[in-house]
Parts: C-alpha cells; sequence; structure tokens
C-alpha cells in the first residue's frame, strides 16, 4: 500500500489528490511564512533521519495519523513525506513558469 501512495505522490501528478480540510491553507496564505514553515518541516525530518540511523526501517512500525487502520514502516513513511515534498516543489514550478505570474 505505502508503495503505491509513494507512486500517487510523485510528480507530475497523475491524478488530483484531495487534502484535508485541517491541511488546507488560508485564503491569503504569505509566501514567506509557508517557506519557513517548509524550512522548519524539512529541519525536523532531517533530524528525525539521523536519529533513526541503525534502525531496522522495515520492522519499526507505527499507526498512520490519517488512516487510523494503517500501519506504516518508518522507511515507508519517509518516502511518503518525500514524494509529498516533490510533488508540492514540482506543483510550485509549474505555477510559476505559466503565463500572468506572479499575478
Amino acid at each position: 500500500i505505502a508503495k503505491q501512495f509513494v507512486r500517487l505522490l510523485e510528480p507530475p501528478p497523475r491524478r488530483r489528490v484531495k487534502t484535508f480540510r485541517s491541511m488546507t491553507p488560508g485564503a491569503d496564505p504569505d509566501p514567506g511564512e509557508a517557506l519557513a514553515t517548509f524550512q522548519g518541516q524539512l529541519a525536523d525530518l532531517r533530524d528525525l533521519v539521523e536519529r533513526s540511523r541503525g534502525l531496522d526501517l522495515g520492522k519499526v512500525r507505527f499507526g498512520s495519523p490519517f488512516a487510523r487502520l494503517l500501519r506504516l514502516s518508518l522507511g515507508s513513511s519517509f518516502d511518503i513525506v518525500l514524494a509529498h515534498n516533490r510533488r508540492h516543489l514540482w506543483l510550485i514550478r509549474e505555477l510559476m513558469s505559466g503565463e500572468g505570474f506572479p499575478g
């Protein structure tokens, strides 16, 4: 299941994926604040990867915060987060290269 989810998230997007309401940005998000939040999340991820050094990433498992019945390995969760980040970065590049940007 995790590999299929990673495939779904990898850019370019093959289909639209609706986000959770709690994750939807406000009407007029601040780009600087969004970038600072993203950079902080990347630092947190880097810290988690460092702290997991020496663990069997396939055996350490936990419940998904988004689907209670789904249990993920630590390695799969890293794959999912990285694919999700690549998707967002791809979408941002597409937006910025479009006609009428910014505006």
